[in-house]
């Protein structure tokens, strides 16, 4: 995925991205925060400009949902060529094709900008079958909104139709979007309303060496960031010490985490896990794939540190119990990206609230934000820190403070 492919200039000097990745996972290794099991795999991006170009256009898929209100009824207007990148990529991928923009613009429900509303050729009948139920469904409960329209998503398409989790939570957030607006309440209000303004930590990127990190971390404390987590290279011993090095220059009072590649094994997780504990971090994150959780459970009982866990397991919020009650995790992460939209991320945060654990929100973004502030058990939000000199996040004022827009619903385009 070459960087000019990704992002080009157009004629007025506006950023403009076109998704020309071989499959879903590349784009999002490229958009997320760099891991160097990525980099291992010759997916994660090249330089800073490949990672922002990739999170232009992971982004367009979701915000380009954007929820109108036209008189007594509801309409979203969906930009159709990201809808059709999406069909795309999972038909790449040898997923069932999801028919978003056919589950979108049939029976009135949404209103498709450019073409027509046919959906794209060469769909399996079975599946349009069970799109149309879940349409009619939908139909049915579309004054309900939330949590109704939530369960048809999740029983009609997910279960038959093995829906990548990241398309079935664009849905679910622009329609937890249009309930917010529908009431005319900010969203974090209609699904929580915990808090109005919530604490950042600085969330860094891999930089070249611990010189560069100290620099970048000191210029995050300037600016009011109460906490850093550090993205490190991925080899136990250079990350082990990195992490003890930046305790003893910030001192004890800095609240630190560290977020592995997801690439040890127990042996280089449970050394770091170890070193982290030594100099006082408050989690330890995702040091080894979440396939096993029984390797997250032996880790547990090895390291002296909360193990933050289940960002990017494949059940989303369908196997976090399980994380939980095998004792392999000591707080879980919840989004609404990785964990099936608003819905799937309140259930884990309600799942982790009942076992008096944090369900910490992973990533940022206007609809993270809302989780954040919506539910009591999270403690931050996770802002990216890309460059050196640093930029900080629109928002994010010199108390290290966030807060989601005052508008009614997500408050896409707007920043508070």
């Amino acid at each position: 995925m070459p960087t000019g492919d990704l992002l080009d200039v157009d004629e007025g000097g506006a950023l403009s991205a076109s998704l020309t990745a071989d499959d879903l996972r590349e784009l999002l290794a490229k958009a997320n925060e760099p891991k160097s099991g990525d980099a291992l795999a010759g997916i994660a991006a090249g330089s800073m400009r490949e990672r922002v170009a990739a999170k232009i256009v992971r982004g367009s898929i979701q915000a380009n949902l954007t929820i109108q209100r036209e008189g007594t009824a509801s309409a979203v207007r969906v930009d159709r060529a990201a809808l059709a990148e999406l069909v795309a990529v999972a038909r790449e991928l040898g997923q069932a094709e999801p028919a978003i923009d056919r589950l979108l613009s049939i029976r009135g429900i949404v209103e498709i900008v450019e073409g027509d509303s046919s959906p794209p050729p060469g769909l399996n009948e079975a599946l349009l079958a069970t799109l149309d139920l879940a349409v009619a469904d939908l139909a049915a409960v579309r004054h309900a909104e939330g949590v109704a329209i939530a369960k048809v998503l999740s029983a009609r398409i997910d279960r038959i139709e093995e829906l990548p989790i990241y398309a079935l939570g664009t849905v679910d957030v622009a329609l937890w979007d249009l309930t917010a607006k529908i009431a005319g309440l900010p969203l974090y209000t209609v699904i929580g309303g915990a808090r109005d303004r919530i604490p950042a930590y600085a969330s860094t990127v891999t930089f070249k060496d611990t010189a560069e990190f100290l620099d970048v971390v000191d210029q995050c404390l300037e600016y009011g960031f109460p906490a850093i987590k550090l993205h490190a290279w991925g080899d136990p011993k250079k990350d082990a010490k990195l992490c003890q090095d930046l305790r003893t220059h910030v001192g004890p009072d800095i609240e630190l985490m560290y977020d592995g590649p997801a690439g040890f094994d127990l042996v280089e997780a449970i050394y770091v896990g170890r070193a982290l504990a030594e100099a006082g971090y408050f989690w330890y994150e995702e040091p080894m794939r979440e396939f096993n959780i029984d390797a997250y459970r032996r880790l547990a009982l090895a390291v002296p540190i909360p193990l933050l866990s289940g960002e990017t397991s494949d059940g989303a919020h369908y196997n976090m119990a399980d994380f939980i009650v095998q004792d392999a995790a000591h707080m879980v992460r919840t989004e609404t990206l990785y964990k099936g939209g608003i819905t799937g991320g309140l259930r884990i945060a309600h799942l982790a609230e009942s076992f008096n654990m944090r369900a910490e929100v992973h990533g940022g973004g206007l609809p993270n934000l809302h989780l954040a502030c919506a539910i009591p058990n999270t403690t931050w939000y996770e802002s990216l820190i890309y460059s050196n000199p640093i930029e900080v996040e629109p928002g994010i004022g010199r108390d290290g403070c966030i807060s989601p827009p005052q508008v009614p619903g997500i408050g896409w385009g707007m920043v508070g």
